[in-house]
């Protein structure tokens, strides 16, 4: 009797521990993601501010004048709308990871509950 009360302590003891890298690893998840956006975020904001750039520098071109100077600064807006939108893809991915993990710990946490 008294090796299987030790048996049931130590797998006791095992699942607590197991339990507790869980959570450690599911805040180091939550982490780099909110770190992951926070990083997106400032990007896309930098990426808009190129984009006001380069339009106030395409209304203050003629292209009658300086056709090269004009298609140039219209192909860079138009990477930079190319760019804005594959943050915001990345950005909603990210919104989507988030999610899942704040699913995966409140199941968690109700699972935890039932036992």
């Amino acid at each position: 009797m008294p090796s299987e009360d030790k048996r049931a302590l130590n797998q006791k003891n095992e699942q607590e521990e197991l339990e507790n890298k869980f959570q450690d690893i599911h805040k180091k998840i939550m982490k780099t993601v909110r770190d992951r956006k926070r990083s997106e975020e400032d990007y896309l904001e930098i990426i808009k501010k190129q984009k006001k750039y380069w339009e106030d520098r395409l209304k203050n071109t003629d292209p009658e004048k300086d056709k090269d100077r004009y298609n140039e600064l219209e192909e860079n807006i138009k990477r930079e709308i190319k760019l804005i939108k594959q943050i915001n893809e990345e950005l909603s991915r990210i919104e989507e990871e988030y999610e899942m993990e704040r699913e995966h710990k409140k199941r968690e946490e109700e699972r935890k509950e039932r036992s």
